[in-house]
């Protein structure tokens, strides 16, 4: 590496680590889920038992690997248990694949490529969001690129590393199931290179992909397999809704705007945080992308590059359509590809001085849009700074003056379990007073202060509201 790659990339590391670090304790996304991950790393230190699988997914029938669990269980136990200890662990995956994205990235393309879809990671808005959430399903993207690695190792007809194609597919499950979007991409270049493979090179990638997976397998086999014969069902269920053979899960206009709105959130976020301008990240990404294809018709299956941004994005687009308005996270298998389209447009385009003027004011304009999404983030029923959240824990564990109660949250997400309200459970088992099922008193915490009623003992923290019922 030159020494001004070197500097450039420190520079974009340091920038990657300053915008995900900024004021992280008002900054940090402590979710209800997240709080969920916490009581499960709590519980398995207390039993004294290695988990075989993670938290259940929003599906309940199937869980996740454990490696994450494994992973924050030594680190909890050396570090403690404060849950900003989830939130450096977040940074610190952030942060990290910018070099990651750098090194694979010029390994397969080169050194140009490398740096401005590294310089994209960095800055883009919803990289920064997810490491400021710390939720497990980040480690995709560090896996994502040895997969990259290895798939196209094979698509240049390089097999003696095929194990590790398998390993590092199946290691997506212990993270998150969204990876499985990226089966056609696999399955075509599996496919295209057919003539150079046998037998034992299939049998490699399925012992990686099962070694992957032993300990949830290992699990699910003391279960006559259940996880893994509902999801193998769920697949052609989902999809036969969607094309009305199955009389559920059929498509709505409710669901399609709500898969376009998701759409649309995605690729906004890459480059602007936001909402009123994610439509211009929308079209910037379309157009690009059109734009290859146009330029490119016949080379999508001789180059990588375009073989990789087009595959993959049509599978997770078709598999948001199909699931009908998912969570924007089943868009992980796709997070490094708008960086590296961007990074293959620059590049192509480079030498031209007027594109280079072009791209410095476009890039000042996005910085002065973001501005406020990287140093002023603001309280909503969506994001409640993590200061806030403690002081409304401490608050309840100091006025429950150690008697039982039972806890209610109201805001986004209150129909999953326990209203969403797990990050306040484990805050207030860290101030010693955990609510229980039981209890004369209730408190509700409203983030949603719009249900609020009008009666009642209210306690007001900025625009949070908690109610105390004594019954």
């Amino acid at each position: 590496m030159k020494r001004t790659e070197k500097f450039y990339l420190l520079v974009l590391l340091l920038v990657a680590f300053f915008l995900r670090a900024y004021k992280i304790s008002d900054n940090f996304i402590f979710s209800g889920e997240f709080g969920t991950e916490l009581l499960y790393v709590r519980d398995s230190l207390f039993s004294g038992r290695l988990p075989l699988i993670g938290l259940p997914t929003s599906h309940t029938w199937i869980s996740y690997g454990p490696l994450y669990y494994w992973l924050m269980m030594p680190l909890v136990k050396f570090f403690g248990f404060e849950p900003l200890l989830g939130a450096w662990v977040g940074i610190v995956v952030g942060t990290s694949a910018v070099p990651i994205n750098y090194f694979f990235i010029k390994k397969i393309f080169n050194d140009k490529i490398a740096l401005i879809s590294s310089a994209a990671v960095a800055i883009s808005p919803i990289w920064i969001w997810f490491s400021k959430m710390a939720r497990l399903y980040i480690f995709t993207w560090i896996i994502f690129y040895p997969f990259l690695f290895f798939l196209w190792e094979l698509w240049k007809g390089k097999v003696k590393n095929i194990f590790w194609l398998g390993l590092t597919w199946g290691l997506f499950f212990n993270f998150h199931f969204s990876p499985i979007l990226l089966i056609p991409a696999l399955g075509l270049a599996l496919f295209l290179k057919r003539k150079i493979l046998k037998v034992k090179h299939y049998l490699m990638i399925g012992v990686g992909a099962v070694l992957a997976n032993l300990p949830a397998l290992i699990y699910d086999s003391q279960r006559g397999f259940s996880m893994l014969r509902s999801f193998a069902l769920w697949i052609p269920y989902r999809i036969a809704g969607f094309l009305g053979f199955y009389p559920k899960n059929n498509p709505t206009s409710e669901s399609l705007s709500g898969s376009l709105a998701v759409i649309n959130e995605f690729f906004g976020k890459i480059l602007i945080g936001p909402e009123n301008f994610w439509i211009l990240g929308t079209i910037i990404f379309v157009v690009s992308a059109i734009y290859f294809v146009k330029k490119f018709p016949n080379r999508i299956l001789r180059d990588f590059g375009l073989f990789i941004i087009i595959l993959s994005t049509l599978s997770v687009l078709v598999g948001v359509f199909v699931h009908g308005a998912p969570p924007i996270h089943y868009f992980l298998p796709l997070f490094p590809i708008p960086p590296l389209l961007f990074g293959i447009l620059v590049e192509r385009f480079w030498n031209k001085r007027t594109f280079k003027v072009v791209m410095a004011i476009a890039f000042f304009l996005i910085f002065i849009v973001n501005y406020k999404f990287f140093f002023k983030a603001t309280l909503t029923p969506d994001f409640v700074p993590y200061k806030l959240q403690r002081e409304i824990a401490e608050f309840i564990a100091i006025d429950a003056n150690g008697e039982s109660f039972k806890l209610r949250r109201v805001g986004p997400y209150d129909h999953f379990s326990e209203n969403y309200s797990q990050n306040y459970r484990y805050l207030l088992w860290l101030f010693g007073n955990e609510p229980v099922g039981s209890g004369k008193i209730t408190y509700t915490i409203y983030e949603d202060t719009t249900k609020l009623p009008v009666k009642g003992r209210v306690s007001w923290f900025s625009k949070i509201a908690v109610l105390k019922e004594d019954k």
